[in-house]
């Protein structure tokens, strides 16, 4: 939850307040007119006589926990923060003339605290001087003063004012330089933070922010499982900071009212830096340190925070003569909820229902309106990746609901072809292979599916499936199709087809980290990779056993997995491809790109990996990052969930996960003319050599310590073929002679 000073967690940010509140401006008149008199204070103005008169240094201390807890208390102080609405009922105040440039090294302990007073948080605005009286207490944390009716005075002498805290060097990890920091007013530096969880913004207005200029990553996407995997993962939280927005909404109790932070002018993503032009207030609250608002939110022009523009209408360019994918459709059924007995919607705002929540088998779209937001983002995505040969993972598995086989598959061609023409796109049918195999589908209610343009390739034979595999018990079968590149032969009966080298695609589904696999019991648990490793390695080594057989069964030389393995890049599952000479293309060609969001911290769960003939053919890979980075709130499922609708037609939000996009150069014969020379005719393809090996280190620094990977990875690896390090990563126009599968990234 945001951060709770009292009552329940902070939230929001407005413009600072020009003039003091009525009430409050009276009671600094009596104040003023009392001591200009000579005359004593009046009852209700003055602190009890009981109540010790010490700094807000002393309520603070030097540790966790306020010395002075269960004490009444004098002190004063300028308020710096104010949340009169919103929920939490209270103020900050700082010793005057603290702030700015702080050297946390000779800096012992906070100079700041909140007030708790619901009864007077109306009466002051920053900037105010004020006295404030209450008693000492701890809340979930954090150090406070409660204050009652009586528990406030203006000064009728103005204080020093607060300087915003500036620190060198970045928000620090120590949990002691924290402490020390608590309530006081800062402002951070230019990228010192960037954010990297969004999830519950829409829900509790809080942003997740990494400390330094990249988002956290999953430490199974940059280092091989083991200690040193499983101690970076659990130092991770040492580098997340919550952006909260001074409030105690929950939006989904209230969706009347605007959500914080996200907005369709100002898009919050994943991996965007944030720059702040005004303080923000450090707090702690609920086991989770906060950056609080100086006032509750209330608009992105008065937030007081930048965050950078990431979004990117189209994929880098990858090259080759043709290009491949693979898409996640989030759950694309075109049977809907509310046809069908039993379902139950989740509803907006409004009451709708949007998708199915559950009583049936189905998990898509809940009616035709549904379908069509859906539809149109997944169309203009799939479009805009400009692949030929499109793997689709969560699709409906029409037979298993008992309609016609693949009709979610023609649907969504059908859609495509109305946007880029008749006949551009095609689908390759299962129906057949399934009857011969003796099934009516695959086991699960979403199954893989393969789209292609005729114009492009040309599928070879019937498809290939590896249904009925204990393997695949609790996962989507593999689904495979042979493709030849095709060029010409068109509508002119002059111009000759001309046919490419065939490869061979498959799309891939493994089991996902979410839910408890009997096949793990006896092992120890493993925060980095999650339940059900077991099976995902069971299915990686069914895969790579199937896919050489139809490889060779088929007479293909290029073999290429694509899919959403539910396993990082460094993860087990991986190792075994690349222990068989596979190469993960996303790694390679892309290695600071990631496909998915989880729990704050970023990662690719969605590959292709290529043999090494196929490798050889690539020309680049990218991950177009139009779903990982983004809200939940900006999908389909999400429509008028809130008073600000994230929802737009686009690219944007039409998945969880990212697409990976590969080139691939085709082999057309007049390329091998083109490229004769003294070898034989074995031509080079642009950007990279012909080494078969892979380097497969980690793609951090060897320093396991995710606050110090800031360089590039050492553990490049040595090919097999190489005749030097691969650490040029293969990108275009890379002289490295083999592929540097372990290419650096970022720690």
């Amino acid at each position: 939850m945001s951060t709770p000073l009292h009552g329940a967690a902070p939230r929001a940010h407005r413009a600072l307040h020009g003039t003091a509140p009525r009430a409050y401006r009276a009671r600094l008149g009596a104040v003023a007119a009392a001591l200009a008199l000579g005359v004593s204070l009046a009852p209700g103005l003055a602190p009890s006589a009981e109540a010790a008169e010490v700094s807000i240094a002393e309520i603070q201390g030097t540790g966790a926990a306020s010395p002075l807890v269960g004490t009444s208390v004098v002190t004063e102080g300028v308020v710096t923060a104010v949340y009169a609405t919103g929920g939490l009922d209270g103020y900050v105040i700082q010793t005057p003339g603290t702030g700015g440039a702080l050297d946390l090294s000779r800096h012992e302990g906070s100079t700041a605290v909140f007030v708790y007073s619901a009864e007077t948080a109306d009466e002051v605005a920053v900037g105010d001087s004020v006295q404030v009286a209450g008693e000492v207490s701890e809340y979930h944390g954090s150090t406070q003063i409660t204050g009652g009716a009586e528990g406030l005075q203006p000064l009728a002498e103005p204080l020093d004012p607060v300087e915003p805290t500036t620190l060198e060097g970045g928000f620090p990890t120590d949990e002691s330089q924290r402490e020390s920091l608590e309530h006081m007013l800062y402002l951070p530096g230019e990228d010192d933070f960037t954010v990297t969880d969004v999830y519950d913004t829409g829900r509790f207005g809080e942003v997740g922010l990494a400390i330094g200029d990249e988002p956290l990553q999953q430490a199974g996407d940059v280092m091989r499982p083991g200690e040193d995997a499983t101690a970076y993962f659990e130092r991770q939280a040492q580098n997340l900071v919550l952006l909260d927005d001074g409030r105690s909404t929950d939006f989904t109790e209230h969706p009347e009212q605007p959500m914080s932070w996200l907005t369709t002018q100002e898009p919050v993503r994943v991996g965007a830096s944030a720059t702040f032009a005004e303080p923000v207030v450090v707090a702690y609250s609920f086991d989770q340190w906060r950056l609080n608002t100086t006032t509750p939110w209330s608009g992105v022009d008065a937030d007081g925070v930048d965050f950078a523009g990431t979004r990117q209408d189209a994929p880098d360019e990858v090259g080759g003569d043709l290009q491949l994918s693979t898409f996640n459709v989030l759950n694309y059924f075109t049977t809907l909820g509310e046809d069908t007995p039993g379902c139950e919607p989740y509803t907006n705002m409004e009451g709708e229902g949007t998708n199915v929540r559950g009583g049936c088998d189905l998990r898509g779209a809940w009616g035709a309106d549904d379908l069509e937001r859906q539809q149109s983002k997944i169309v203009e995505a799939i479009s805009g990746t400009g692949a030929e040969v499109v793997g689709l993972i969560e699709i409906e598995n029409s037979a298993r609901l008992g309609e016609t086989p693949d009709e979610a598959t023609d649907t969504l061609v059908a859609a495509l072809n109305e946007r880029d023409g008749e006949g551009t796109w095609d689908y390759v049918p299962t129906a057949d292979t399934y009857a011969a195999q003796g099934l009516d589908g695959g086991q699960d209610m979403i199954t893989n599916a393969i789209i292609y343009q005729p114009a492009a390739v040309e599928p070879t034979g019937e498809v290939q499936i590896l249904a009925g595999h204990e393997a695949f018990d609790n996962a989507r079968e593999p689904i495979g199709q042979e493709f030849v590149p095709v060029e010409g032969g068109g509508e002119s009966e002059d111009e000759e087809q001309v046919e490419g080298e065939p490869f061979l695609f498959t799309i891939n589904h493994f089991k996902s980290k979410g839910s408890a696999d009997a096949e793990d019991a006896e092992l120890e648990e493993d925060p980095v990779q999650g339940n059900a490793r077991t099976s995902r390695l069971q299915q990686a080594e069914a895969l790579l056993d199937w896919g050489e057989a139809t490889a060779e069964e088929l007479g293909v030389e290029d073999v290429f997995h694509g899919g959403d393995l539910n396993a990082y890049t460094q993860e087990e599952p991986l190792q075994l491809f690349y222990e068989q000479g596979y190469v993960d293309l996303g790694d390679t060609y892309d290695p600071e790109g990631w496909s998915y969001s989880y729990g704050g911290m970023v990662g690719s769960l969605d590959h292709v990996l290529a043999n090494a003939a196929g490798a050889e053919r690539v020309t680049g890979a990218t991950d177009w990052q139009i779903n990982g980075p983004e809200s939940v709130m900006a999908q389909y499922s999400r429509y008028k969930n809130n008073a600000t609708d994230l929802y737009e037609e686009g690219v944007f939000g039409s998945s969880d996960h990212d697409p990976m996009i590969v080139g691939l150069d085709a082999g057309f014969p007049e390329d091998a003319e083109e490229g004769d020379c003294a070898d034989g005719g074995h031509r080079e393809h642009p950007g990279k050599a012909h080494g078969h090996g892979r380097g497969n280190g980690p793609r951090g620094t060897d320093d396991p310590d995710p606050g110090n990977n800031s360089g590039p990875g050492s553990n490049s690896g040595l090919g097999e073929n190489d005749s030097g390090p691969g650490n040029n990563s293969g990108t275009p126009g890379g002289s490295n002679s083999g592929i540097g599968h372990g290419a650096a990234r970022n720690g």
